[in-house]
Formats: C-alpha cells, sequence, structure tokens
C-alpha cells in the first residue's frame, strides 16, 4: 500500500498523544487508514467522546483518509 499524508489538528487532551505536537501536522499514513485506526495507533479508543472533522464536514470514525486530507479532532461538547 502506498504512503499518504493527512493534516491533522488535536485539540484539548489530545495534544498530549503525540510528542512534540505543534497546532496542525502531516503525519504520514497507509493508504486506507481510517480515523478510527489512526486515532487507536496514538492510544484513543472511546471515539464516543469526540467530534471529527474531515475537509470541513462532519465525518465518522469508520471514514478512510485520502492522499492531502485535513481532520480535525475535538473532544464532544455536552450542554443543555
Amino acid at each position: 500500500m502506498a504512503t499518504i499524508l493527512v493534516e491533522v489538528q488535536l485539540y484539548a487532551e489530545l495534544r498530549k498523544k503525540l510528542p512534540g505536537w505543534n497546532k496542525v501536522a502531516q503525519i504520514p499514513l497507509k493508504e486506507g487508514t481510517t480515523v478510527r485506526e489512526f486515532l487507536g495507533s496514538i492510544g484513543v479508543h472511546n471515539l464516543n467522546e469526540y467530534m471529527f472533522v474531515l475537509n470541513g464536514k462532519g465525518a465518522d470514525a469508520d471514514t478512510s483518509f485520502q492522499h492531502g486530507d485535513r481532520i480535525a479532532v475535538f473532544p464532544a461538547m455536552e450542554g443543555g
């Protein structure tokens, strides 16, 4: 499988998951990697606690990345 580059933005406590994290990183991934697989690889397993925005639109955890995608991962907000 080919390697692709994905631009990743992590927010709140997720920033601690990647050493030397800056606001945005270009992460090399295997083609076909899903949001779930990427987050699992950095130790994030309870995905119900997060929201995913892929290329400016909501995405689910089983969405596969394409080369050049941009993803932002936020803790889910609760309110009332």
